[in-house]
């Protein structure tokens, strides 16, 4: 790591702690306690409002502002593929949502760093048609942000038909498929619909507030406890 890199990764370390130690922030940047003692000498040098004290360690001026933003070079890679991922797989609207940040960032990165937009090596091939799914995404989100019940037309997997209203909780995606885990009126329990097997969808004006029985990370903890069966 770069020692710009670390000086910054130090700052953010501090921004998001009460109080850190010389030895916390060594073991998160693998790098010696002596190192960190130099490097948060150096900060403070600089005018970076960092106190210090014994048996606690650092903590960083609240009031403090990181000056313009920047970014590692394997955190621009990491960026630029997760958008590339979103281009490649979601709807247009969330593909152009991360097209318009990219250009943001690549406006404030210094010159030797934006050749990490350009790079070639890291490829999210768009192998599945997701037309299916496009026009559906952006009305589930909104519910789900919203907390409205929706109402769909869905083809089970053997092709039954079936009306549910739903409390939509989350949506995933499983490298092939989008699916949506709802809270489901009918069951009265959490389902997974397949998105591409919804048929039609109308959000309704009725919203929903859920108990910690209906909520996702209850869905969640309880798949992973099965799982965890084996």
């Amino acid at each position: 790591m770069r020692r710009a890199d670390r000086l910054f990764q130090i700052i953010q370390i501090l921004r998001t702690r009460q109080w850190v130690t010389a030895n916390a922030i060594a073991e998160s940047l693998e790098v010696s306690v002596r190192t960190v003692y130099r490097d948060v000498q150096d900060l403070s040098l600089s005018g970076t409002p960092i106190r210090s004290e014994t048996g606690r360690g650092y903590k960083l001026d609240k009031a403090y502002n990181l000056p313009p933003i920047t970014f590692t070079e394997a955190e621009l890679e990491s960026l630029v593929l997760g958008a590339r991922m979103v281009q490649a797989w979601s709807d247009m609207q969330l593909a152009g949502s991360a097209t318009s940040a990219l250009q943001r960032i690549q406006t404030i990165v210094p010159e030797q760093l934006k050749d990490a937009f350009d790079a070639t090596n890291l490829n999210v091939p768009a192998f599945h048609d997701f037309s299916e799914v496009a026009d559906k995404l952006p009305e589930i989100r909104r519910a789900i942000k919203s907390k409205n019940k929706i109402l769909i037309d869905y083809k089970r997997e053997d092709a039954t038909p079936s009306t549910r209203t739903l409390w939509p909780l989350g949506l995933f995606f499983w490298g092939s498929v989008w699916t949506l885990v709802a809270w489901c009126e009918l069951r009265a329990n959490h389902r997974s619909f397949r998105i591409d097997r919804i048929e039609s969808i109308e959000s309704l004006e009725q919203t929903y507030s859920e108990t910690t029985e209906q909520l996702l990370e209850t869905f969640l903890l309880s798949e992973a406890c099965s799982g965890s069966q084996g």
